[in-house]
């Protein structure tokens, strides 16, 4: 069985949340600390074993060092494929928003995105499954929970995938940093592919 380390005590919190039967044992630096309390409180719910570790040893295992003192072992999160893309719009037909990002690989920048897309509430998160950032500790850090809330889709071919996208009803715009408009002011019509 393929296991993850999530580390933070966001990104934690709201694994407990979404799959708390996925996760083997959670790890702190200070058992003692109120800011695990609610963490504490869902891990014993769940019958989840909570052990005392150093921080320099959660370094050490993760290399994030922003790690805010818990780590948690947990089944790997089952991946999203190219193949399974079609089911997944159709799970998530009511807000049809898209973002899909091509070659992207600093994790700090793809959690950013992920914490963004939970805020906006976008159905998911479209990347190539080469050429692109692994879905890595820090990745999840960043995301703050968001890496269990936003489905990431990894695909072979992100035309390939636009093309399907536009013939299935999608818009799809593009994003610059030199762009007139804010984005928030902008009334998008569902289905939307941000790239």
């Amino acid at each position: 069985m393929e296991k993850e380390k999530i580390v933070g005590i966001h990104a934690v919190r709201i694994l407990l949340k979404v799959r708390p039967f996925d996760v083997y044992e959670i790890y702190l630096s200070d058992e003692k600390s109120k800011k695990f309390s609610s963490i504490i409180d869902d891990a014993k719910k769940n019958k989840i074993s909570i052990q005392k570790i150093s921080n320099e040893k959660i370094y050490e295992i993760t290399n994030v060092k922003s790690h805010q003192g818990i780590l948690a072992i947990a089944k790997k999160k089952k991946e999203i494929h190219e193949k399974d893309l079609e089911s997944l719009l159709k799970e998530k037909s009511k807000n049809q928003i898209l973002l899909v990002l091509d070659e992207v690989c600093d994790p700090r920048n793809f959690g950013a995105c992920l914490r963004i897309c939970d805020a906006y509430n976008v159905s998911a998160v479209i990347i190539k499954d080469h050429n692109s950032v692994k879905i890595n500790e820090t990745v999840k850090k960043v995301a703050a929970g968001s890496a269990e809330t936003t489905p990431i889709v990894k695909v072979k071919n992100i035309s390939r995938v636009l093309d399907f996208l536009k013939k299935n009803g999608y818009w799809i715009y593009g994003a610059t940093e030199n762009a007139k408009n804010d984005i928030n002011s902008i009334d998008f019509k569902a289905p939307v592919a941000l790239t």
